[in-house]
């Protein structure tokens, strides 16, 4: 059973930003989670996310597309392009058949693009797309929409997943242009001084590939470049325009994106810092797509780490779920227990779980069904494992989830 959830979180007053997260989880337990933000200047970038089931498997389709001269290309990309991808995927979730079907939807769009009478406008256009069961990524793209992946796995690197395809930064795209009859220049400003990034001519584009752009038919391909990575267990997936790239260090995006907790407090946050260090010069948009394991555990002194649960009986062994309590009560708690039910086996497995995507600890801990004597020895292992942050550090992580009362009522359970 395949479970999904979105909270959207409604446009600010001045209507410049917006937070989404899905959350999305398995059936094989694998959780993903995914948000955007973005800042609105021009009213031109376009962005999309959804989730669905192709052959059997589920596939995360992510897309951002910035728009030029007008908003109908890339609106139309944020509307049309994941439908013409997944029917000409037409039910192969494959990396062959997911890179020909990206292959195909772009080269639609752009032929749809074109065919809208008077319509010059034209866009960048990234797709992902993350199989969550073969743990893939196929990325498709044309402009300078970039895709990076950034993992704890690849030495905490940001790696790139798209191609770039400003005039500027690529050899190759200027020898097509020059070879298709193209004048590649810079723009001439009002002083007569040439500036900015190099464009071709006619048209005054500064990327070489792209959806749409009539008015540049002979210059501007739509050909995509397409790859496909098997994705780390843990990873960050983040997809944007060229006004986030232009405003941030890779570093940079590498440190909040390995940080944040979340993946909507990934977009806000590197959003926020590259209008903070360049302004708001032109529309951004960020997508993150994530898949975060934490991994936690705990154990008390050496003496109590051995995992004993094998040594008790079936009628012995509980196991308590619970997601919140107040650290400084947990060892009063269990010193209330052992006063009232020495005689009685304890706690035998603690795990706390959270929603999904959240820490998942389990550890065992070792109390045994002692005469008085030993329970007084084994209750200050106890507290002095709790001094040391064994088993509080696992309550701080999960506390404010549920009421004490909760656990309290679970403990009384084995009377």
């Amino acid at each position: 059973m395949v479970q999904e959830s979105m909270e959207v979180m409604t446009l600010d007053d001045e209507g410049s930003s917006c937070d989404a997260v899905t959350h999305l989880q398995s059936a094989m337990e694998i959780n993903y989670e995914s948000g955007f933000d973005f800042r609105v200047k021009k009213g031109e970038d376009a962005h999309n996310l959804r989730r669905e089931v192709v052959g059997g498997e589920p596939v995360v389709l992510a897309m951002v597309a910035d728009g030029h001269g007008g908003s109908a290309a890339s609106a139309f990309c944020r509307d049309f392009i994941f439908d013409a991808f997944l029917e000409r995927a037409n039910g192969d979730a494959s990396a062959e058949s997911l890179q020909a079907a990206g292959r195909a939807a772009f080269y639609r769009a752009h032929a749809e693009v074109h065919a809208i009478p008077g319509c010059t406008a034209g866009c960048t256009l990234t797709l992902c797309a993350v199989n969550e069961q073969r743990g893939e990524l196929t990325c498709c793209n044309v402009g300078d929409t970039l895709a990076y992946l950034v993992s704890s796995e690849l030495a905490g690197t940001a790696q790139m997943v798209s191609a770039d395809h400003r005039i500027d930064h690529s050899e190759e795209e200027r020898a097509r242009l020059k070879a298709l009859g193209g004048n590649l220049s810079k723009a001439v400003s009002p002083d007569g001084q040439p500036g900015g990034p190099l464009r071709v001519y006619p048209g005054g584009l500064a990327v070489a590939r792209g959806i749409g752009d009539a008015d540049c038919a002979d210059f501007v391909s739509c050909e995509p470049h397409v790859e496909t990575r098997t994705l780390p267990d843990d990873f960050v997936l983040v997809v944007a325009t060229d006004g986030l790239w232009d405003g941030t260090t890779l570093k940079q995006v590498t440190r909040i994106a390995l940080k944040a907790r979340t993946p909507e407090a990934t977009a806000e946050k590197l959003l926020k810092l590259s209008v903070k260090l360049c302004g708001l010069f032109d529309d951004m948009t960020c997508i993150i797509v994530q898949r975060k394991v934490r991994k936690l555990s705990t154990s008390l002194s050496s003496q109590n780490s051995v995992n004993t649960e094998s040594r008790l009986s079936p009628a012995r062994k509980s196991r308590i779920a619970f997601d919140g309590a107040d650290d400084s009560s947990l060892p009063r708690r269990l010193s209330s227990f052992d006063e009232q039910r020495s005689s009685s086996p304890p706690l035998s497995t603690l795990a706390t779980k959270g929603h999904p995507g959240s820490v998942a600890v389990s550890s065992v801990v070792d109390v045994g069904a002692r005469a008085s004597s030993d329970i007084s020895s084994s209750k200050s292992r106890l507290k002095k494992s709790c001094d040391a942050g064994s088993l509080v550090g696992a309550a701080e992580r999960v506390q404010r989830r549920t009421q004490r009362e909760s656990l309290s009522a679970q403990l009384w359970s084995w009377t």
